[in-house]
């Protein structure tokens, strides 16, 4: 759903109706032309919706409390007013698409810029920003924060939530997996096989979205 204007009062979670134009996704239009409409289908986004008004989108039922979706929406949104307190304005928006995924603060011109360099990458979050942040946390817990099994489940309580947070892409999925795996594994003085480890977070990540092995 796209809106033309400010959409205000809606959280994620919340059930909405809405009065838009409904139309099919863009297909590909030319040989080799990136193909939108099948790169949403693997989202199951088979439509796209254009109102042209904020008016035209009204909340029906407000999400409860213990809505998942919202608690993350809001942990999101905490995020992003903390990123744009400390940093500046032309930065922050790469705070946020850097650390929180959203990329939505990002000026295209900026975008396109990333893109005609090849450094795309560093506006997404991936299994790399995750293993940084799991070092980090395990390196200042042994400082003696913590005993060494409290670390380990600390290590993986935080790589699940912002994994959630982040909106579990498969890179990020991928990643916590691995790193799941791996702490268990000390937690348990038990020995990890790597091809295994990497078998069980492939095997998550098609579980979650099967249409993701055929967008590798």
């Amino acid at each position: 759903l796209s809106v033309q204007g400010h959409l205000l009062g809606v959280e994620a979670g919340s059930r909405l109706r809405i009065l838009a134009g409904l139309r099919e996704q863009t297909p590909a239009m030319n040989p080799g032309q990136f193909d939108f409409r099948h790169h949403a289908r693997a989202d199951r986004r088979l439509c796209r919706l254009s109102a042209k008004y904020p008016d035209g989108v009204t909340v029906a039922a407000e999400p409860n409390g213990w809505n998942l979706s919202r608690i993350t929406d809001r942990i999101r949104q905490s995020g992003q007013r903390m990123l744009q307190t400390v940093l500046s304005r032309e930065t922050s928006g790469l705070g946020a698409a850097m650390l929180l995924g959203m990329r939505d603060q990002v000026s295209w011109d900026l975008s396109g810029r990333y893109v005609r360099t090849g450094t795309v990458h560093v506006l997404v979050v991936s299994g790399l920003h995750v293993g940084i942040l799991a070092t980090g946390l395990f390196l200042l817990f042994r400082l003696g924060l913590a005993s060494r099994g409290a670390t380990l489940l600390l290590v993986v309580v935080v790589i699940c939530g912002y994994a959630v947070i982040a909106e579990a892409r498969p890179p990020i999925m991928r990643a916590s997996v691995i790193i799941t795996l791996a702490c268990l594994a000390r937690f348990a003085g038990r020995r990890t096989i790597r091809f295994n480890t990497l078998a069980a977070a492939a095997l998550v990540v098609l579980a979650w979205n099967p249409a993701d092995l055929f967008r590798a």
